[in-house]
């Protein structure tokens, strides 16, 4: 008879990984095996991602900044080798999110590379979230707000056309090299609007 583990020890090993726990150190605290650690954190993901996906829809939004994290899986970019720079899960990969402006629920999310393929993805995920309102003119419409990455305004102008208002926030930085343990210096922030924001 295979082991199953209790609700309390679950519950442990989850508030362990929360907490920000590495695997081995979540084994060594609650003692439950690594491996066994890993398919709770993959069951209870898939679970979270269900509950959102069946919770977070018909959203009425009036501002959903867009922004994206970055991180890696298995190697830095610059230790890729050979056949490892086509695997999709290596290397650079990207946390894009969206956040209600009003609330600052993350209402949607997305990982992977920062493509224009994983961008419109994302887009198009959020935009099935959403109940989008019939004006096309007024200042009812959505505004989604987003940085500079270009695959955003063909991304949003397919998808939503003139259903949502889109602004873009350029910040430029002095020494941009010098943000690796801190915030760099913000030399000058530009406001563009790409559809439908009159007042920047």
């Amino acid at each position: 008879m295979a082991n199953v583990l209790s609700k309390e020890k679950k519950l442990a090993v989850l508030k362990c990984l929360v907490e920000g726990n590495s695997i081995r150190s979540t084994e060594r605290i609650t003692g439950v095996y690594c491996n066994t650690v890993i398919r709770l954190l993959v069951s209870f993901g898939n679970a979270c991602q269900d509950y959102l996906d069946s919770s977070l829809c018909n959203l009425t939004l009036n501002h959903i900044p867009l922004d994206e994290i970055r991180t890696f899986c298995g190697k830095k970019d610059r230790m890729l080798k050979g056949h490892e720079r086509n695997n999709p899960e290596l290397g650079s990969q990207y946390l894009f999110t969206a956040l209600c402006g009003d609330s600052k629920l993350i209402v949607f999310h997305k990982i992977g590379k920062r493509t224009y393929q994983t961008t419109k993805a994302f887009i198009d995920d959020l935009e099935s979230r959403m109940f989008v309102r019939p004006d096309t003119d007024g200042e009812q419409r959505p505004q989604i707000s987003t940085d500079g990455w270009g695959s955003y305004r063909p991304a949003i102008a397919q998808t939503f056309g003139k259903t949502a208002r889109h602004g873009v926030l350029v910040k430029n930085y002095s020494n941009p090299e010098s943000g690796r343990y801190a915030p760099p210096d913000l030399r000058c922030a530009e406001r563009i609007s790409v559809q439908g924001i009159r007042h920047l």
